[in-house]
């Protein structure tokens, strides 16, 4: 059997409480298509409801647009209805001319997620009119009907009130129909404000907001049929704060339970704070989120309640909101990423030390083994990376290094002719392997020193102060400092011929 609801009388006591406040729900893009009804008010004769469509019944079929004109269709009225949560015109269903009337429409929902629960809530009435004989107190039997499932409720006659009404259903599609058929022996079906939101068991019914600081905020669900615990144990509809924090309530209804938990800011009543002046590196972004209620207005006059800021420069807002009207001001600017340059891909000799340097100013750094020192002492081949922060920004090198066998060996040659015809004009290593450092000498045979310098690959041209010196046997001595870190020296003697 169907779920049957029986909603109470005016005046009876009853368990499921709280009242239906659609406009407190936040919504997410589900809706039902002319859900405040509008359109031509009048009886069957006039239909012209889009999203509605009167169904094909056995019997009586004559569904109504109503508003407070209804009073004065048929002259008397026995129950006479208020306006409607909406303020307009509504949907009415079976009036009772017959002893059981029976009628039938159907509307439409979209925006859906399928698989997702959601809570199709609306307001009904039943009102009583026409002639005594047959406005007589019987209620209204709605029979709705959402896919699959099946709800009944039982609206009892009563003056000038109407009734929150929810059923909740799974999504099959995205978009989906709803057939509402009513039975009546005397009462006006009435039904209006239709939406289409997230379950009670969903978790996101409040959204976090903000309190006026030394004042007090009002935490209202609104939800239909629902039984509430807050945070401190009580179960009244809505909780009173007074203090920012986070707040929760766990909600109970037809369609499961669920804790929606909320954010409380606290606000001063006319100030603002966007935090401090930023710093943005190269290429990236900031958004300004206030994630404050009210209306926005930015620095170039745009309107949207966050603000993403690519360049440098000043950014302002302006929010009219519950706190009254906020201001603020920050200053961005953007700073390049770190000059980091570990240098070319290198070969250095097997078991010796490649120092990698990345040293800058106020640097912090990351190194591919974990280590943060601004150097790195490289002893194995392989890619070697450095990611270096200056102020908050970064940018990474890398380094591919090979070793080779590489003893030391310092290979002279025995004789040069400087005589600058481009061929062995200068006296330079023919090989220079496993050396760090070196200085070389130059003696002539009285042992006086005619040349120095403190690289052997600068080599000898052949000169002494600038003079070509003399040809003959000259003596050279190379002190070096191996790539092993050890310190050495070679000699030998060379002919100068030109």
């Amino acid at each position: 059997m169907e779920p049957r609801t029986v909603l109470p009388h005016p005046g009876a006591r009853f368990a499921l409480t709280g009242l239906l406040a659609a406009v407190l729900v936040p919504l997410q893009g589900q809706t039902v298509t002319n859900g405040s009804v509008t359109g031509p008010v009048g009886n069957s004769m006039v239909w012209a409801l889009p999203g509605w469509t009167a169904c094909s019944q056995p019997s009586n079929n004559s569904p109504d647009v109503l508003d407070m004109s209804f009073a004065s269709w048929n002259g008397s009225t026995t129950v006479t209805p208020t306006a409607s949560p909406d303020g307009g015109s509504w949907l009415g269903l079976a009036n009772g001319v017959d002893p059981v009337e029976q009628e039938c429409v159907s509307g439409a929902m979209t925006g859906l997620t399928v698989g997702s629960s959601y809570q199709l809530r609306f307001w009904g009435a039943c009102f009583g009119s026409g002639p005594g004989s047959y406005a007589n107190g019987s209620p209204v039997v709605l029979t709705l009907t959402i896919g699959t499932s099946q709800q009944e409720f039982i609206i009892p006659m009563a003056a000038g009130t109407w009734l929150p009404l929810a059923m909740c259903f799974t999504a099959d599609a995205t978009e989906m129909d709803f057939t509402m058929q009513t039975f009546s022996g005397g009462g006006y079906g009435s039904f209006d404000g239709f939406t289409v939101g997230p379950s009670n068991g969903n978790t996101d019914v409040l959204p976090d907001t903000v309190l006026c600081l030394g004042g007090t905020l009002l935490l209202d669900p609104g939800l239909a049929n629902a039984a509430y615990i807050w945070q401190d144990g009580s179960t009244d509809g809505t909780f009173l704060v007074d203090a920012p924090g986070t707040y929760w309530v766990d909600i109970t209804t037809a369609c499961g339970t669920g804790r929606d938990t909320i954010e409380v800011t606290g606000v001063t009543p006319g100030q603002l704070d966007l935090g401090p002046d930023t710093t943005l590196c190269t290429g990236t972004t900031w958004t300004i989120a206030p994630g404050l209620p009210g209306a926005y207005e930015w620095q170039d006059h745009s309107t949207a309640h966050a603000y993403t800021v690519t360049t440098a420069g000043t950014y302002s807002v302006a929010i009219d909101g519950s706190c009254g009207l906020l201001r603020d001001t920050v200053e961005v600017s953007v700073a390049p990423p770190p000059a980091v340059d570990l240098g070319p891909d290198t070969l250095f000799c097997a078991g010796g030390v490649f120092l990698l340097d990345a040293t800058l100013a106020n640097a912090s750094y990351h190194w591919h083994d974990g280590s943060t020192s601004a150097a790195f002492p490289a002893t194995q081949a392989g890619l070697h990376w450095v990611a270096v922060t200056v102020d908050g920004c970064s940018a990474r090198d890398s380094i591919l290094l090979a070793t080779e066998e590489c003893g030391v060996l310092v290979d002279m040659p025995n004789i040069f002719s400087p005589n600058s015809d481009g061929h062995n004009d200068r006296f330079i290593p023919v090989t220079l392997r496993g050396v760090s450092t070196s200085a070389l000498t130059i003696y002539n045979r009285w042992g006086q020193a005619v040349y120095e310098t403190d690289d052997v690959r600068q080599g000898w041209d052949g000169r002494v102060a600038g003079t070509a010196c003399a040809e003959g046997t000259y003596f050279w001595c190379i002190r070096y400092r191996s790539t092993l870190d050890v310190a050495a020296t070679q000699s030998g003697h060379v002919l100068v011929v030109r």
